[in-house]
């Protein structure tokens, strides 16, 4: 890789608050009734409440506000555009400078993950994970029941992933939510459900991404599966929908990998939604990363250990492997395709993989 990709998209990120000087930033807040952040916020963040513990040195308390109504709410200030959002609202803008909400959010979660990370509990040390991708869901839907119904049918199974493109520009079911919640299911299944999202170029048309944050909270987060004897695997989800990661998701992927590298994981997984070894141009720039951003992901990926990459867009299957990590374009799931395939996965010591054709 040249400097110049390397100055572009893998300088070092902007530092972060240390306890003083988020003790600072937070004690700018001017403790607004109206608290006009929080309303300026689509994920339900309540950056006002947030910031308020903060101010008072309540950092833990900080964190469980992030986390009430936001699971994921610890990658938001990374990727997030709160310049545009939460920080634009701040009633500070009218007379200095915005409260620098992102990065204190960032600080509370960070001020966590030292204590505890939440994960999801695996039943068993070889545990399976599903894994589809371009479902299109628009007039019919039989195939993603079919999926749904076999991976919360399956004991091994605590989670499944959809890679992104869930649901088509037109759809007789609405929006995302109701798409991927068929009456068939009960609702007491619903409750268990594990799904974990990528966001696809799809998902962002017309009203279709304020419906994904809804449901989803964020497009950019992590999250860990521990075995009942501790082992621990490790899930990156990035944002790739229009086609571009963007400087602070590079950012934010380099520090949270670096963190694994640290850390006693088994395996790390990354999964996002474009391909990066695209074989067919026909689909148009939302389909390919630049040469240079597609450099700095595989280094990043690729020096931090990550030993598979999961990803879609291209409705076919495409496997290649990059020095020790494992890239894989799953093929789609349409209703309309011929030969329709999820992907079944084992994490076990070694991670196994096939393709499950569907009716």
């Amino acid at each position: 890789m040249s400097k110049v990709v390397k100055a572009k998209y893998t300088a070092e990120a902007v530092a972060g608050f240390t306890h003083r000087t988020a003790l600072e930033e937070a004690a700018r807040c001017l403790l607004c009734h109206d608290a006009p952040c929080s309303k300026g916020c689509p994920a339900g963040t309540d950056p006002a409440k947030f910031i308020r513990s903060i101010r008072f040195r309540n950092v833990k308390g900080a964190a469980e506000t992030i986390r009430e109504n936001n699971v994921l709410g610890g990658t938001c200030a990374r990727v997030c555009p709160y310049d545009n959002l939460c920080e634009e609202a701040c009633s500070r803008c009218g007379i200095d400078r915005p409260i620098e909400i992102g990065k204190l959010q960032r600080y509370a979660i960070e001020q966590e993950k030292l204590f505890k990370m939440k994960t999801l509990q695996a039943p068993a040390e070889d545990y399976h994970v599903y894994v589809c991708t371009d479902t299109h869901i628009h007039h019919t839907r039989k195939r993603w029941e079919y999926f749904i119904n076999a991976y919360r049918g399956d004991e091994l199974c605590p989670l499944a992933v959809h890679l992104g493109d869930i649901i088509d520009a037109t759809t007789d079911f609405g929006y995302i939510e109701e798409a991927l919640a068929p009456q068939a299911l009960s609702a007491e299944l619903a409750k268990q459900d594990t799904l974990m999202a990528v966001c696809g170029n799809h998902d962002i048309y017309f009203k279709q991404w304020e419906q994904f944050i809804q449901t989803f909270k964020t497009s950019s987060y992590y999250f860990v599966v521990e075995t009942p004897a501790g082992k621990k695997d490790l899930f990156v989800v990035f944002d790739s929908a229009d086609g571009t990661v963007g400087r602070k998701q590079l950012d934010w992927l380099s520090e949270t990998l670096a963190w694994a590298e640290k850390q006693e994981f088994r395996h790390i997984v990354a999964c996002t939604h474009t391909n990066f070894f695209k074989r067919d141009n026909s689909q148009g720039h939302s389909s390919n990363f630049t040469q240079e951003e597609t450099y700095a992901l595989l280094n990043i990926l690729t020096e931090h250990g990550v030993d598979m990459l999961w990803t879609g867009h291209d409705h076919c299957r495409e496997i290649t492997q990059v020095k020790s990590m494992t890239s894989i374009v799953v093929d789609s799931m349409k209703d309309e395709d011929k030969e329709p395939y999820y992907m079944l996965v084992t994490m076990g010591e070694k991670i196994d993989y096939e393709f499950v054709a569907v009716p």
